[in-house]
């Protein structure tokens, strides 16, 4: 009696240990099709968040260049250097002021996927400021805001990689 009983409990402990191979491979196939579904969201997600960065950067810069405008009677004619018609000056061997980079006559945005530019017309009363991501940076596969601008008269403006307007999205 006593070996049949031993007999049935090894033969229930047996049956009910672990996962069988066909419930791994349905959780396994359960992982793939969320993965592909959520993983582009999560991807498109960052890059809508990391604008911010570019739309924080040209508000900032643009509130700099008004006053520029009050102190000088002009808009200054570059974004970093150090002679008097910079933005922001840097002296030599500086490359950082304010939370921006310098990077040539151009500045990194304060988390540093984007780059930026300023444009001016000849008589320096007017501006646009220009945000692209860096490229072969982190934010350089947002084809969708590929360029964001904001001019002298608070008018936003981007672009995708193709040319065609999506301030309404980027902004």
């Amino acid at each position: 009696m006593l070996t049949k009983r031993r007999k049935w409990m090894t033969i229930r402990l047996k049956t009910s240990q672990g996962f069988s191979l066909i419930e791994l491979m349905v959780v396994i196939a359960i992982i793939g099709i969320l993965a592909a579904v959520v993983y582009p969201s999560y991807t498109k997600q960052v890059m809508k968040t990391r604008r911010t960065d570019a739309i924080t950067a040209l508000s900032d810069l643009a509130g700099q260049q008004e006053n520029y405008f009050v102190e000088n009677n002009q808009y200054a004619s570059q974004l970093a250097g150090s002679t008097q018609d910079s933005l922001i000056k840097f002296a030599d061997g500086v490359t950082e002021k304010y939370g921006f980079k310098k990077n040539g006559n151009n500045l990194l945005s304060k988390d540093g996927y984007y780059e930026l530019s300023l444009s001016t017309n000849d008589t320096r009363s007017t501006f646009t400021l220009t945000a692209k991501p860096v490229v072969n940076g982190r934010q350089a596969d947002d084809t969708d805001c590929a360029e964001l601008t904001l001019a002298h008269t608070s008018k936003k403006g981007s672009s995708n990689q193709g040319g065609e307007s999506t301030t309404k999205e980027c902004w």
